[in-house]
């Protein structure tokens, strides 16, 4: 199990890195207000600030400010669980812990995957109730492996946990304007794709497809931007 949890802080920092290297000027705490567009900048509005460029790309997360200032739409399906996954420490009687078996085990109210020692994997037939902005507590969690698992387990610790739905979400393009999307700011689904639609997207073999250069968006002989057609079934897919 070492390497398949880790924690967002230890990704983040990893990218900062490599975007320091390559130049990178990142902003924290600056929150997008609004976005303005002609046909050669974008500009966008951070309070006070403006910062304009010829292109903006929104790359800000499934909850994506920029997607929704640009007037992008993001249709699809409303989750049906809540999932969690999690490294915690479990106290089990005698009886639970024959219970608590390995692999894929199913309940009515939704289902548990023990891979090894204090390694879980959880669905909740909640409808997507849970409130994902804040971090799960020991409490839910125990409150949701009891219930999935038909035994009176305690979670002494929990050392790492994250949680997910299967709410899957698209956007119908890919550019307004000088604006584009990519990442979860373009689709969102729940982690049982390995390879998430973006990645898979910039995969798709496409000998046409456009470049940021210093002067703009190079397209050469495309009225429309290619992404859309290249990446657009890859995110019907995923989000499907």
């Amino acid at each position: 199990m070492e390497g398949m949890l880790t924690y967002l802080e230890a990704v983040e920092t990893l990218l900062s890195e490599q975007a320091s290297k390559l130049g990178v000027e990142i902003r924290h705490g600056v929150t997008v207000s609004a976005i303005a567009q002609n046909d050669e900048t974008a500009v966008a509005h951070a309070g006070e600030h403006e910062y304009a460029a010829r292109w903006v790309v929104g790359c800000d997360g499934g909850r994506s400010a920029v997607r929704g200032l640009a007037g992008f739409e993001f249709v699809g399906s409303e989750p049906q669980f809540t999932g969690h996954t999690m490294h915690v420490t479990v106290t089990v009687t005698v009886t639970d812990s024959e219970k608590l078996r390995s692999g894929i085990n199913l309940a009515p109210t939704g289902m548990y995957l023990r891979l090894s020692e204090g390694h879980f994997g959880m669905m909740d037939f909640d409808g997507g109730a849970f409130d994902r902005s804040r971090q799960p507590t020991r409490d839910h969690l125990q409150a949701v492996l009891r219930r999935v698992s038909g035994t009176d387990v305690t979670l002494s610790d929990v050392h790492l946990a994250s949680s997910f739905t299967d709410r899957a979400m698209r956007t119908t393009t890919y550019r307004r304007g000088r604006v584009l999307l990519a990442g979860d700011a373009a689709h969102i689904h729940s982690p049982r794709h390995p390879i998430t639609a973006g990645v898979r997207g910039r995969r798709t073999p496409d000998a046409g497809r456009p470049r940021l250069t210093r002067g703009g968006l190079a397209a050469p002989g495309r009225a429309t931007w290619p992404r859309d057609q290249r990446c657009r079934p890859v995110g019907l897919r995923a989000s499907g």
